[in-house]
């Protein structure tokens, strides 16, 4: 899980080797099965990946404590 907030859960997931039509299949299959009322899949945006790469900058140069959670849109890649 790459996030969590109100009710609403991000994950992000590598898209080597991943298929759309089975995370389509498992979503469709969890609002069956589980209190799901939506969900969206998106490709991850150039925003989110400069700001993943400066976040790790800083946490390896400065030694700063972030949260796990800092907010990156899940998506697939």
């Amino acid at each position: 899980m790459q996030d969590c907030h109100h009710n609403v859960l991000e994950y992000d997931f590598p898209s080597a080797g991943l298929n759309l039509s089975s995370v389509f299949a498992a979503m469709e299959q969890a609002c069956r099965d589980l209190p799901v009322d939506d969900y969206s899949v998106s490709q991850n945006t150039l925003d989110n990946v400069c700001i993943a790469l400066a976040l790790a900058f800083l946490w390896q140069h400065h030694s700063m404590s972030f949260p796990r959670n800092v907010g990156l849109e899940a998506g697939v890649d």
